[in-house]
């Protein structure tokens, strides 16, 4: 859900499905951050209140090998790191591993911080390099 101006939220009777355990739990969000996660949370003045029931909550995938914006001889992969990272966040993805590719004759650190200077102004996800 889009919920503009309200930052607090709990979501109630969701399904929550996480590393170590799955079942009915409430959700209690601050800020765009999880606070709580527990049977029955009591809402408070200024939380908006959702009734997931039969909807599964569970955090957002990694996807540990991407290969964005990559050119390789005298062809180029499909999606660069904006469209490429909208497309996971579309689909749950939330953090992306790509790779720093230099060119012949760069130094590592010198590909390293041209990605960079790319993805910090194109990715719309948590990545790493």
């Amino acid at each position: 859900w889009n919920i503009p101006g309200n930052r607090n939220v709990i979501l109630k009777r969701g399904f929550v499905v996480n590393a170590d355990s799955m079942g009915r739990s409430d959700v209690k969000i601050e800020d765009g951050k999880i606070k709580e996660v527990a049977q029955s949370i009591r809402p408070r003045e200024n939380y908006l209140v959702l009734d997931v029931a039969g909807m599964f909550i569970m955090p957002g995938g990694i996807d540990p090998n991407t290969h964005l914006d990559y050119a390789y001889k005298k062809l180029r992969t499909v999606d660069d790191f904006y469209y490429g990272t909208r497309a996971a966040v579309s689909g749950g993805t939330t953090m992306i591993m790509d790779f720093v590719m230099p060119q012949i004759g760069e130094s590592m650190e010198d590909a390293y911080r041209k990605w960079r200077k790319k993805t910090d102004t194109e990715v719309v996800c948590d990545y790493g390099l």
